[in-house]
């Protein structure tokens, strides 16, 4: 999938929506206190059963790594736990398509995240 195919004015917004949320919750989870992380990745885990029909582990280990983070927000979500920069989480509805063709924005929006807050964004692996 070409650069042109991800600037699709119909898709592009939610596809910077999970790529923002993706490197922002790796960021922030990176923060987090170890029982806290163990807390949002219950919260994760609650959330996948519930909305994707799968654990948590099976839906990282089958997906792509911007799939499992934005999954890891939706537990940070439900726990109130906000971006460590920014005002607040985007809403994506379903990380599994606005995931498809968005590693192209992954490297334009980590510069761009760490330009505006000053900080270093962990890969997503």
């Amino acid at each position: 999938m070409g650069l042109l195919s991800a600037l699709n004015p119909l898709t592009y917004g939610r596809k910077q929506a999970a790529a923002w949320n993706a490197l922002m919750g790796a960021y922030t989870f990176s923060r987090l206190s170890e029982r806290d992380q163990q807390l949002v990745i219950s919260a994760a885990d609650e959330v996948a059963r519930r909305d994707f029909h799968g654990s948590f582990d099976d839906l990282a280990r089958k997906n792509r790594p911007l799939v499992a983070y934005n999954i890891l927000v939706y537990g940070m979500r439900e726990l109130g736990i906000r971006p460590a920069c920014g005002d607040l989480w985007f809403r994506v509805a379903n990380p599994f398509v606005a995931s498809i063709g968005a590693e192209e924005l992954i490297g334009f929006t980590r510069r761009q995240l760490e330009k505006e807050y000053g900080v270093k964004i962990p890969d997503l692996e």
